[in-house]
């Protein structure tokens, strides 16, 4: 129902530096308030180039995060950027950049070119404004409540919904009440189609935003998405696939584990041992038990223990019940003592009865007992 549509998008550092600022500091996408002082807040935007003579512009829309700002939207256009300051020929972009040029001294200068101007919103139909040159400007209130600015979308050229109807009706209402009142389903329309239009890039692991990351988990049967970080979660997807070919599998517990806690575990199954003499407190004699150790340093907190657990117990068979063994980096005899794992054999000193001698926190004894006396 309407041609092909081109834009301009203020989005980067660059972008803001080729206008002008006042009372305003970039951030990362946008420009937010520089502090709640009570000063008019401004912004000059750069001179857009069509490049084609009475261009009919069509939209110009912005993102604003917080607390939307009041003020007025003002829009210039022009066919040439060359204008004459007291007899003096300049150029429109050098004069927006001019920081010796006042702002208000910046807008007098341009209000020969001034075609429209309006209360700020997020979203503006610009009816009849022509050029081939296009630049706009912001006069926000000031106002205690935080916002920020970016995404600046400047749509062209401007095509109406007017023009599908008889002819009567395109010659006799161009820019008139029925085509502004079309042009707010259009706008509406042409929003969707273009989101419908982006669906491909939401479905790009590396492309796609967070949120969109979880919807993706939620298909794919990570459910916990947000247990993971950005990075992980990102890994999850791409390999979705042949995890799920290998879900159930000792080897799917060894690549979740390593995933989250940053290294392999050691994992134990009852066939490995049940042939072999052991300490039954330790190793039961039970075929639906899986141990899976991990190193105490891998686990910071309860928290983060009790989150590998689930995360081990969403990939295991439901029939199998699982030991999480957090090992300490020390030894107790009857406990979790592995040399290479969490103990090692330290090298003998000879102790110096010189006042820096620490004994040992770990001692070996039996567990025969004559009275009160334990037998060394």
């Amino acid at each position: 129902m309407s041609g092909k549509r081109n834009y301009f998008l203020l989005n980067k550092r660059t972008d803001y530096e080729r206008g002008c600022l006042e009372g305003l500091v970039l951030t990362g996408r946008g420009v937010a308030p520089e502090a709640a002082d009570g000063r008019t807040i401004r912004l000059l935007s750069r001179v857009f180039d069509s490049g084609e003579k009475q261009m009919e512009w069509h939209r110009l829309t912005m993102r604003c995060e917080g607390t939307p700002p009041s003020g007025r939207l003002i829009i210039y256009t022009a066919e040439e950027t060359a204008v004459s300051i007291d007899g003096k020929p300049a150029d429109m972009g050098g004069l927006i950049r001019d920081q010796r040029m006042s702002f208000g001294d910046k807008l007098s200068a341009m209000e020969p070119c001034r075609k429209l101007s309006l209360p700020m919103a997020p979203d503006i139909l610009l009816h009849g404004v022509k050029g081939r040159y296009l630049w706009f400007a912001l006069e926000l209130y000031p106002q205690e409540e935080p916002f920020e600015l970016s995404d600046f979308v400047l749509y062209f050229p401007g095509t109406s919904w007017v023009e599908s109807l008889p002819e009567i009706y395109a010659q006799e209402d161009k820019d008139g009440f029925l085509d502004r009142y079309l042009g707010i389903f259009q706008s509406l329309y042409e929003d969707m189609d273009r989101r419908i239009a982006a669906v491909p890039k939401l479905l790009d692991v590396d492309a796609a935003d967070e949120e969109f990351l979880f919807w993706m988990a939620g298909w794919l049967d990570f459910n916990e998405g947000h247990i993971w970080s950005k990075k992980q979660l990102r890994w999850l997807l791409k390999n979705a696939f042949w995890l799920s070919r290998i879900r159930g599998t000792r080897r799917s517990v060894e690549h979740f584990v390593r995933l989250y806690t940053g290294e392999f575990p050691v994992i134990v199954e009852w066939r490995q041992y049940k042939d072999v003499p052991r300490d039954e407190r330790l190793y039961r004699d039970d075929p639906y038990i899986l141990m899976v150790f991990v190193r105490e340093e891998a686990i910071r907190s309860e928290k983060e223990r009790r989150t590998l657990i689930r995360i081990i117990e969403d990939v295991i068979p439901v029939y199998i019940a699982l030991e999480l063994v957090v090992l300490k980096p020390y030894m107790f005899l009857d406990n979790h003592t592995y040399i290479g794992l969490n103990s090692r054999i330290g090298q003998y000193r000879p102790g110096r009865l010189d006042g820096h001698l620490s004994l040992s926190f770990s001692t070996l004894t039996s567990r025969e007992r004559s009275g009160d006396e334990t037998v060394a």
